[in-house]
């Protein structure tokens, strides 16, 4: 069964012809109501914590948005991906770019689940692999996490905190997307649905909010 398996990565990888887009990361501008401007903090822990791959030898060293680790994990695709869609949404649909900064605001993952679903490929590993052939989805990934998002004032007191779920589903096929690729795909999904409906807890709470960044 090992050896069925290892050929069928193999073949998934070496026949998948779509790619994740740049486009893929885009963020949509649906509020024109901003706050004023926002630095951005990342948890990094909790995104290594959500997608770190695993060990290797050597020293791994980053510091963004105010959040410094070192250690000797292999980074994930994934974090970068997590931190663009963080500065996106921030800055397309939570606050003024630009400005003077009169607090910030930080992001977290505190839960991720994900899943994979190999129905397909035990059904073609019985077959000699025709089904995939023929465009049957070989695995599915699935994710759902809960992302934290948090208003600091000026002196770094909390505002309000918001979190909410989001939820991301990708195939895995022949002449599709490859398992990297389709495990990105839904953690961007995930990524996005939660960070959407945190922004918009945060527009109903606008006035309330920018009152307590604004005020001497």
């Amino acid at each position: 069964m090992r050896n069925f398996k290892t050929l069928f990565l193999l073949v998934i990888v070496f026949t998948s012809c779509k790619s994740i887009e740049f486009s893929t990361l885009n963020i949509k501008e649906t509020n024109n109501k901003k706050l004023p401007h926002l630095n951005i903090e990342i948890d990094d822990y909790s995104l290594i914590n959500s997608f770190s791959v695993g060990s290797t030898q050597g020293t791994v060293s980053y510091s963004n948005y105010g959040g410094t680790y070192h250690g000797t994990t292999t980074l994930d695709p994934r974090i970068q991906d997590a931190k663009v869609l963080f500065e996106r949404e921030t800055y397309s649909n939570i606050c003024d770019e630009k400005g003077h900064s009169v607090g910030s605001i930080k992001y977290e993952i505190p839960v991720v689940d994900k899943k994979t679903k190999m129905g397909g490929y035990l059904i073609s590993a019985f077959t000699l692999f025709i089904p995939s052939l023929l465009g049957m989805t070989q695995a599915t990934y699935e994710v759902q996490m809960d992302i934290t998002t948090s208003i600091l004032g000026p002196d770094g007191n909390l505002i309000n905190k918001y979190t909410s779920n989001g939820f991301g589903k990708e195939k895995c096929k022949l002449y599709g997307y490859n398992p990297t690729d389709a495990k990105r795909l839904a953690s961007i999904g995930a990524l996005k649905m939660a960070l959407e409906n945190n922004q918009l807890k945060i527009l109903n709470d606008y006035e309330f909010i920018n009152e307590q960044l604004i005020k001497k």
